[in-house]
C-alpha cells in the first residue's frame, strides 16, 4: 500500500489533518537518516511533526486573536506606505508591534466595557484593530507618555 493511499484511508475513516501530518510522519522509514552519509542526524525542533501539530493548534485557538493582529498589522502597513515617510524596516516594525498590540485588544475591551459598564458589541474588537493600525504606535506612545507624565511629573530631559 502506498503512502497516498494509506493518508486516503485515514482520512475517510474521520481523523483530523493534524493526525495525517503525525501518521504520515511516522510511517516514513528512516525519516531521520542522511541520505547522503547514512548516519543518524538530530531533528530540529521545527522539523518535529507534533511542533506544528501544536503550532496550528494553538493558531485555531487563537484565531480571532491573530485576525486581530493580522489586520492591525495590514492596516499599519497600508498607512505608513500611503504616508510614504519611513522606510521599509520601520514600516515593518510599526507594523509587528501594531499586531501585538491587537493581539490584546479583546479582553483589554472587555475590562474597559466593564469598568465603565458600557454595552457594546464583542465585534467592536475588529474595529478597535483597524484603528490601533490606522493611528500606528507612535500616537498610542505618545499618548501614554503624555498620560504618564501628567500623572506622575515632567519629563525628564536625559530621557528624550
Amino acid at each position: 500500500m502506498t503512502s497516498i493511499s494509506k493518508a486516503v484511508l485515514f482520512l475517510s475513516t474521520g481523523r483530523s489533518l493534524t493526525g495525517l501530518v503525525l501518521f504520515t510522519m511516522s510511517t516514513i522509514p528512516n525519516l531521520n537518516k542522511s541520505p547522503h552519509l547514512g548516519v543518524e542526524m538530530k531533528r530540529m525542533p521545527d522539523k518535529d511533526p507534533g511542533y506544528w501539530a501544536s503550532l496550528i493548534a494553538w493558531l485555531y485557538a487563537h484565531r480571532n486573536e491573530s485576525g486581530y493582529a493580522a489586520l492591525a498589522g495590514a492596516m499599519a502597513l497600508l498607512r505608513a506606505s500611503y504616508f510614504g515617510k519611513d522606510t521599509w524596516p520601520r514600516r515593518l516594525m510599526d507594523a509587528a508591534m501594531c499586531s501585538i498590540f491587537a493581539f490584546f485588544v479583546k479582553p483589554t475591551l472587555q475590562v474597559i466595557i466593564s469598568i465603565f459598564g458600557w454595552s457594546v458589541s464583542d465585534d467592536f474588537a475588529w474595529v478597535a484593530a483597524i484603528l490601533i493600525g490606522f493611528i500606528g504606535i507612535d500616537y498610542i506612545s505618545f499618548r501614554f507618555r503624555k498620560l504618564t507624565d501628567r500623572k506622575f511629573g515632567g519629563t525628564d530631559e536625559a530621557q528624550q
